[in-house]
């Protein structure tokens, strides 16, 4: 049963508290915007019973999970003890998680049953939605995997600091400018032997009728080099251990898109190279 406030009320966390008072060792996580991670209020509206692990953005084990897909999460939030997440209301689907990667990988999740279920809806100066978690089996389930952040190096903090500079180019991508040097490295909490699978989602500059590009993803252990064209997103994985550094380089001119005229009446004069759509990082068993 989904629980709405009325009109009576000025308080629309009450039907949140009424749902969480009659749950068994309630453990709720909030889930903030990926533009404003202090969206809830500092003074909570749930009673003491309320225990969070907000921000869920600043927990690389939460943002590994939700980036592998909706059956890890619900694995990780069991092993958590999680009872119900509570999920900010920005204008998107209010049942979808979204991270554009920055300091942590891509996250684009829907919370749908089996595995979630919508229990109570809140209005006013938070609008926020809470699920109730189905707990489920942790067959396959990496307990110790602790998850990874990204640090970047030679990419303009614009691009990178979502909550402070928003999307400045759309929360689809990012452009990589002439400008840029990019280079990542897998920072983790804990020392390990753990090999990585790094997977970028890149696009051409710029739209479908943009010249071919050619990058080059160097690591210590040698270079790959991968041809990207217009109008078809390409997957691209390159294996890197925690503390290695990964260097992105376009290796033909980028263009401008005011000089090339791709596109009637794009007046941008940045030296465009190839965006980068999505970032996903997973562990090589």
């Amino acid at each position: 049963m989904l629980f709405v406030p009325g009109n009576e009320t000025s308080d629309s966390y009450s039907q949140v508290r009424a749902v969480i008072s009659r749950t068994t060792a309630p453990k709720v996580l909030e889930i903030s915007p990926d533009l404003n991670s202090r969206y809830f209020p500092w003074i909570n509206p749930i009673p003491n019973s309320f225990q969070s692990l907000d921000p869920a953005k600043n927990d690389p084990r939460f943002l590994r999970a939700a980036s592998i897909g909706i059956e890890e999460l619900s694995k990780f939030l069991t092993y958590e003890g999680i009872t119900h997440l509570l999920v900010a209301k920005t204008g998107q689907e209010r049942n979808r998680i979204f991270y554009r990667w920055g300091v942590g990988p891509s996250v684009d999740i829907s919370l749908v049953e089996p595995f979630f279920r919508e229990v109570a809806e809140v209005y006013g100066e938070y609008p926020a939605t809470l699920f109730e978690v189905e707990h489920v089996g942790l067959d396959g389930f990496c307990s110790e995997c602790q998850g990874v952040k990204l640090e970047w190096k030679g990419l303009r903090e614009a691009a990178i600091d979502t909550s402070r500079y928003g999307y400045v180019d759309g929360s689809e991508f990012v452009w990589i400018l002439g400008q840029d040097q990019p280079s990542i490295r897998l920072i983790s909490n804990i020392n390990s032997d753990v090999r990585y699978q790094v997977t970028f989602e890149i696009i051409a500059a710029y739209g479908d009728n943009a010249p071919p590009q050619i990058l080059k993803f160097q690591t210590e252990k040698g270079a790959q080099f991968e041809k990207i064209v217009g109008g078809i997103r390409k997957m691209v994985s390159v294996e890197l251990e925690v503390g290695n550094e990964l260097e992105i380089q376009a290796v033909l001119p980028c263009m401008v898109p005011a000089i090339a005229k791709l596109e009637p009446g794009n007046q941008d004069t940045r030296q465009l190279c190839f965006g980068i759509s999505s970032i996903k990082v997973e562990e090589i068993s």
